[in-house]
């Protein structure tokens, strides 16, 4: 990306310019990235994935990929990039407050832009301070930076087992993290349809709201990629498909919208207008 910014050409294509490259022969070109999801990181914690939408002669595909390589590629390919309310929360919500890891993200905001230099014998170095801070991980204690519990990682990890075993030790399904996410929220963003029947089997709340309006089913119909285990998972235990969110768009609007996969048809069987027009 900074090669890109200050004009420098590399003798050989690297990754982003090959990957482009391969795109443009095949005939397709990327129609938009996005930063859209939240994940839990290795060791703990949260990281961010995104989707490539790629257009070409076979119509739109959707592409999973790691937020750093789509930057890479939009600097080659001029596409534009959005990202979702809650991962522009999530990336703010993690400088504020006086620790250590705070306090270094705040500095990224003021260091001069990375240059890249060719030429042999240019020594490349990390720095890292010394109070540089640690990965967080759920086992160690109740809340996060975020405010996450080790249940909202457990369904984000679709792991049914500790779902339940946490849930057994007292711990409450309605917690939300600071954006309002609750452990159902999570369950349905990553599809996990196993850790999301250890919540509702368990009582979790089913149209629990989060910061932005949005229920587990909106969150499900968003997220779906086609698959409707999760909306049949929530509906089947009462979930509103009409509850709208912040933006005034429901479950059954969602899916709707979508347009390279067939959510709507996991709404086909209503038959009554949307209560809210």
């Amino acid at each position: 990306m900074s090669a890109a910014i200050t004009g420098m050409e590399f003798a050989r294509p690297m990754s982003p310019q090959f990957a482009a490259g391969l795109l443009h022969a095949l005939g397709g070109r990327v129609r938009q990235v996005r930063i859209d999801r939240l994940l839990p990181a290795f060791g703990g914690g949260t990281a961010y994935g995104a989707t490539v939408e790629v257009e070409s002669a076979s119509g739109l595909g959707m592409v999973d990929a790691r937020p750093s390589d789509v930057l890479n590629l939009v600097a080659v390919t001029s596409a534009p990039i959005f990202a979702a309310p809650e991962v522009l929360a999530e990336a703010e919500a993690r400088r504020e407050g006086d620790s250590d890891d705070a306090i270094l993200l705040r500095r990224t905001l003021d260091a001069e832009q990375m240059t890249v230099r060719q030429g042999a014998g240019i020594p490349a170095s990390v720095h890292h301070p010394p109070d540089a801070p640690t990965t967080w991980r759920p086992e160690l204690a109740g809340l996060d930076r975020q405010g996450r519990t080790p249940l909202q990682y457990a369904a984000l990890a679709n792991d049914a087992d500790a779902v339940s075993r946490l849930l057994t030790e007292g711990a409450d399904a309605s917690v939300p993290d600071r954006q309002g996410f609750t452990a159902s929220h999570f369950a349905a963003q990553q599809g996990a349809v196993a850790a999301a029947e250890a919540l509702l089997s368990a009582g979790a709340q089913v149209d629990a709201v989060n910061s932005f309006g949005n229920t587990p089913l909106s969150t499900a119909a968003f997220y779906s990629r086609g698959r409707g285990e999760l909306i049949r998972l929530l509906r089947r235990h009462g979930a509103d498909p009409w509850h709208p969110n912040s933006a005034g768009q429901t479950p059954v609007s969602i899916a709707c919208l979508i347009a390279n996969y067939d959510v709507a048809q996991f709404f086909a069987d209503l038959t009554d207008p949307d209560p809210n027009t």
